[in-house]
Order: structure tokens, then sequence, then C-alpha cells
């Protein structure tokens, strides 16, 4: 549900099982009533995204980028390779994968994030998202992409060497 605020705006949606349930003859029998709150500015969930989308275009996530898609997302892997996770999401769909043991023994080394969740995850969101129309992340008024060297963290004009990212508008 962490991740959910994201894409969402800065709205946290509660979890919760079954949106609506639906009988033979197609009448409502039920529709969940999620809880709903703002935790955070637009703004500040577009910043997080930007950071998380940074993730599949120059990190560890990089093998998302195959779906095609706009999607954001981040790895992890805990000591001694006993868990790898990839929580990642698109504008309309957040979703998680984690590859453990229920004994807590070691994966095996070098199965961190990338490589033993992230593939899980990138197969289920291209399923997810085939017949999906495209959608994009969400850019408010206020912010603006700027170029700036990764080593220094200085802006900077043209193309060689740099990375754009979002920030607010001066």
């Amino acid at each position: 549900a962490a991740y959910a605020v994201f894409p969402n705006r800065g709205r946290f949606t509660g979890p919760h099982g079954a949106v609506r349930v639906v009988g033979p003859d197609g009448r409502m029998i039920r529709e969940a009533e999620p809880q709903r709150r703002m935790v955070m500015s637009r703004t500040g969930a577009a910043v997080m995204t930007d950071m998380l989308k940074g993730v599949i275009n120059e990190g560890t996530g990089r093998r998302a980028r195959e779906i095609g898609r706009a999607v954001a997302g981040k790895t992890g892997t805990t000591d001694k390779y006993k868990d790898a996770l990839f929580v990642g999401f698109s504008p309309a769909i957040v979703t998680g994968v984690w590859v453990g043991r229920d004994d807590y023994a070691r994966l095996g080394p070098g199965e961190t994030g990338a490589r033993a969740a992230l593939p899980i995850w990138e197969a289920f969101m291209k399923k997810a998202l085939d017949e999906q129309p495209l959608q994009y992340f969400d850019f408010p008024d206020g912010l603006e992409q700027v170029r700036m060297d990764p080593g220094t963290g200085k802006r900077v004009s043209g193309d060689k060497g740099v990375t754009v990212r979002i920030r607010k508008s001066q």
C-alpha cells in the first residue's frame, strides 16, 4: 500500500481484497470502500516516482524497461541473500514480489532483487498491462525537468553523460 501513494498523486488507499462482488445476474452484491487519505503532496509523489523511475532507467531495475510502459520501482536484497524483493508500479497497478525461503535459508550467492524477484514482476506486469491503454505518470505544475551531471549533481546543458531529473521550479 505504501508504494501506491506515488502513482496515486500522494493519496493513500488502504489495502483491501475484492473491490466489488457481482452476482451471476450482473447485480452488485457488495462494493468495498477502502480507506483513503492524502499523506503527501502531489509534487512530492511525482518527485518520488521520478526517483524510482531512475531505478528502472539507470539502476538495478533496468530489465523492467523491456515492458515498454511507464514503470518505476525498487529492488531489494537482504543480508546473506536470504530475501530478494522487487516492488514496482505503473500509473495504474502496484505489485510486489518476494523471493525467499520459509526456513530463512540463503537463496544463494548473487540472488538479488534484480536477479530473482524482478523477472517475476516483469512477467506479471507485461501480462497485466498488455491490454491496458498507455498511461503516463503525473507531472504536476511547479515541476521542471533538468539535466544534471551524475558525478557532480550540478545542472548542465547538452546530452553527454547527464541524467534528467525533476525538481520544483525556481
